[in-house]
């Protein structure tokens, strides 16, 4: 369950936890069982300091672009004066799109962008206050009603704050079906039609294709189609797939939606078919192939050129984005250049117990004389608790590289109270985790206390171990004279 989807069902949880005498609408709920599609309702309570207004405060902390965000009946707009003399002033834009300012009268400002909403009010306010300074600014948004339609896993109504955005209501909706044209969703209802294009939002980051819902009032997600319509991307890709196709999208575009090249582009080409017959071929050193603009139904395939320089292949596993082998496009390929191609760590990952696996392990000194990095054979790892720099660290052809998940434990045993799993808690030292397990027993031999990296099982003295790192161990040994026979 997403975040999104926790926070929606809190507030259900405190609506029906309200008598209904304390909500601005009725709710009967012998009519849910008459509708197939399910309704979820954020109820408008006056409870605890107006729970809506303290979502709205909420939000608000977030940066609103004006020239994307449509006001609307609901929205609460300030005028702040400079002067001490004349008070600050608060108004509700009506069901009618008017605004009333005391003082200056009404103003149509509805369903213009909050930009052109703030223009036209400052425009009329210098005609009455022309001697004085002072500012505009969206104080509360409305909450909108969505009906959300199509290829998603719970169609019905929602009610969600104005400044959301498509993809945070197809979230709570449960997210779309397999079937869904995730780059052609319709948000329409107020005039225009705007269209969502998940893919290039999750993908590039743009925020104009993942429209603010304060645009309409229906989400339609359309079923996909299927052959002609899609881009199939193959090769040296980190994320190879099948992608929807939209008029004016290049070749860099659907590369990015694929990942990247797991390589060096200037030593690929681009074999472009259809239908199984090549029709062109693309040299990935050319500035003209990033903007190869795609017809529908286009395969690509990319593959390094004949005569390349290959320098081998390193793996990464483990608790990172994108694991898998990675071509070496170069002789020096820093660790943290592997890191950022993959994705980098996942949020569960322990970056301190890496461990890098080296076939070649009469190499595996070359390079690594600085401190923070331990040998053990093949095996090199990293000692936490001295600073590295991954930039540093170079790869060779074969090595692999593994970031364990985190366990959450710490693991202490020997002479103990009570030996066995801690949960691990950040910067927490030896007393903390002696404490959760009862104390030293009797017979521990304090002096010897060694903390084991689980990584490499190398040891270091309690004394010089400091806070203690998720996963590691804490063995606490038995006084000599108790151990001999």
């Amino acid at each position: 369950m997403t975040i999104l989807r926790f926070l929606y069902l809190a507030v259900l949880l405190i609506y029906c936890l309200v008598p209904l005498t304390t909500l601005s609408q009725t709710f009967d709920p012998a009519s849910v069982g008459q509708n197939q599609s399910p309704t979820y309702l954020i109820p408008q309570i006056d409870i605890a300091g107006n729970l809506l207004q303290r979502m709205q405060i909420r939000f608000l902390d977030t940066f609103i672009d004006p020239d994307q965000y449509i006001v609307g009946p609901g929205d609460k707009l300030g005028l702040f004066f400079t002067s001490s003399d004349i008070g600050n002033v608060s108004a509700e834009i009506k069901s009618d799109g008017y605004v009333f300012i005391k003082s200056v009268g009404s103003l149509k400002i509805g369903h213009v962008t909050l930009r052109r909403a703030i223009e036209i009010i400052i425009e009329k306010v210098k005609t009455v206050y022309t001697n004085t300074e002072f500012g505009v600014r969206l104080t509360g948004y409305r909450v909108v009603r969505l009906n959300v339609i199509g290829e998603v896993a719970h169609p019905g109504i929602y009610y969600a704050p104005a400044i959301w955005r498509v993809s945070e209501i197809l979230d709570l909706a449960g997210g779309v079906t397999s079937r869904a044209a995730v780059r052609k969703i319709a948000l329409r209802g107020l005039g225009d039609t705007y269209l969502a294009d998940l893919t290039r939002f999750t993908s590039l980051g743009d925020t104009e294709k993942n429209p603010m819902i304060c645009k309409g009032n229906i989400i339609d997600v359309s079923a996909r189609q299927v052959g002609s319509e899609m881009i199939t991307m193959a090769g040296r890709l980190n994320q190879p797939g099948v992608f929807e196709h939209t008029a004016g999208d290049c070749l860099a575009d659907y590369i990015a939606f694929a990942g990247g090249l797991n390589g060096n582009q200037t030593e690929m080409e681009f074999i472009i078919s259809t239908a199984g017959r090549e029709i062109d071929r693309l040299d990935g050193a050319a500035k003209s192939a990033n903007n190869y603009e795609l017809k529908p139904g286009n395969n690509v395939k990319i593959e390094w050129k004949d005569g390349r320089r290959n320098f081998g292949t390193v793996g990464i596993f483990g608790a990172v984005i994108r694991p898998g082998r990675y071509v070496l496009d170069q002789s020096d390929l820093s660790l943290q250049t592997l890191l950022d191609r993959c994705g980098g760590e996942s949020e569960d990952g322990c970056p301190e117990m890496i461990r890098i696996f080296r076939t070649d392990w009469i190499k595996a000194t070359q390079g690594t004389d600085y401190d923070g990095i331990n040998i053990t054979g093949g095996l090199i790892s990293r000692n936490p608790r001295q600073p590295w720099n991954p930039a540093e660290f170079m790869l060779l052809d074969g090595d692999s590289v593994f970031i364990p998940h985190r366990t959450g434990m710490v693991a202490v045993s020997g002479a103990v109270a009570s030996p066995g799993l801690v949960r691990f808690s950040d910067g927490q030292g030896i007393g903390y985790y002696l404490k959760q397990v009862g104390g030293l027993g009797f017979d521990a031999d304090k002096s010897r206390m060694v903390v084991i990296n689980p990584a490499t099982g190398g040891r270091i003295d309690a004394s010089d171990a400091g806070d203690l790192f998720d996963s590691e161990i804490l063995f606490v040994p038995q006084k000599e004279s108790q151990t001999k026979p």
